[in-house]
């Protein structure tokens, strides 16, 4: 197996990343606007959502990383 990708398979995943990475911010807008909650409950739920979000944008940002420093 070889350690590069064709352009077009590149292009590919970027597209894929390109998406999630549009789904994540959508999903933390969300739980930001409900983070000002009044209710306890679900401003908490809230903060733990926004804690995991953050995770998973870290590793976008990653993949996008790696994919940007893929050789051709």
């Amino acid at each position: 197996m070889t350690d590069e990708l064709s352009p077009a398979r590149q292009a590919l995943l970027k597209s894929v990343v390109d998406i999630q990475e549009r789904m994540l911010n959508g999903c933390i807008q969300i739980f930001l606007g409900l983070s000002n909650s009044k209710d306890p409950e679900v401003s908490g739920a809230c903060t733990v959502a926004l804690e995991h979000l953050e995770t998973a944008h870290d590793t976008i940002e990653a993949m996008i990383d790696g994919l940007n420093a893929t050789q051709h």
